[in-house]
């Protein structure tokens, strides 16, 4: 007995026909799937590959490093919408819905809505005997309360919310292709106080004002001191590679309201990887895939950040 296990993405309010079709003559026997859906409400469905579900050429070559092998993008109202994912073998999913919150880094964004189970029959492959196939379909939903996941993230680590790109940075000390990430550099270009007072040249300021961060899309950052060093940055610890990374995590006081999130948060989670570092919040008031504004606070003192994209 052989089993067959497709899952089909039915973003929809309503769905139509499923069909079954045993022919071997074409790909995927012994069996297809169609689904007619309408969709809603607009989201891109993108769907990475496995290593596990004969996509390993595909996880290994660098130029799909961290891309989707599928892309999908739907929009609601749409007739006549067929859409069909192959989730086997511990392929992921990610759910970006247009106002740019997503599932990154959850994978909440899709629910079960129903699934069934169909015996199949495939004389003209099984030459000596009548074997049974079963294919079990899920059909899904895009869950918008499970896309909890603030805008500011994926403005963090993509240029535009169609970057589909294999990520090509990689990691201090790692110098192999396979270990690339999708990432983006930023500088604080703008550190202020509340009269607008420019704090970059302040001493209890200047340190942190030249720092680079740059965040990957696996919620890693890589923390590069700049040219000046703080007493709680003592330079043999960013040895050899003149840098030090750990996590970060994008937050919202109301993931769930996206009309009103409250207040959201890039937290640099130092504490516990480095002595003497402790975390780093900005709070963002602001965000774009070009620039991120907000406050800051260091050592019990608040300012007002600009960063952008190196």
């Amino acid at each position: 007995m052989k089993i067959t296990l497709t899952r089909v993405l039915a973003l929809f309010t309503l769905f139509g026909v499923f069909v079954t079709n045993c022919s071997c003559d074409e790909e995927g026997c012994p069996g297809s799937y169609t689904s007619w859906v309408k969709s809603t409400p607009e989201a891109i469905i993108l769907l990475y590959p496995s290593r596990y579900a004969n996509d390993y050429e595909f996880y290994r070559n660098s130029q799909g490093a961290n891309a989707p092998m599928e892309v999908h993008e739907l929009q609601p109202n749409r007739d006549n919408d067929s859409l069909g994912i192959d989730m086997r073998g511990g392929r992921t999913t990610e759910v970006r819905l247009l106002n740019g919150w997503s599932d990154a880094r959850t994978g909440a964004g899709l629910v079960d809505v129903s699934s069934s189970d169909e015996e199949l029959s495939c004389p003209e492959q099984d030459d000596s005997e009548l074997k049974t196939y079963f294919l079990t379909t899920n059909y899904d939903s895009v869950a918008v309360s499970g896309c909890t996941t603030p805008p500011t993230f994926l403005h963090l680590v993509l240029d535009d919310l169609r970057d589909f790109a294999s990520g090509t940075y990689q990691f201090p000390g790692y110098t192999s292709e396979d270990f690339s990430v999708k990432a983006k550099a930023w500088l604080i270009t703008s550190l202020t106080d509340d009269q607008g007072q420019d704090l970059t040249a302040d001493p209890d300021w200047e340190c942190f004002a030249d720092n680079k961060y740059t965040f990957s899309k696996d919620s890693r950052v890589v923390y590069n001191p700049g040219q000046k060093y703080c007493d709680q940055e003592d330079e043999n610890r960013f040895s050899p590679y003149g840098a030090l990374f750990f996590r970060y995590s994008v937050t919202a006081e109301n993931p769930e309201n996206h009309s009103n999130p409250g207040e959201i948060k890039i937290i640099l989670h130092a504490e516990g990887y480095v002595d003497g570092i402790t975390n780093v919040e900005f709070i963002v008031t602001n965000s774009s895939f070009n620039e991120i504004s907000g406050t800051v606070t260091n050592d019990g003192r608040t300012a007002n950040f600009v960063i952008q994209p190196q």
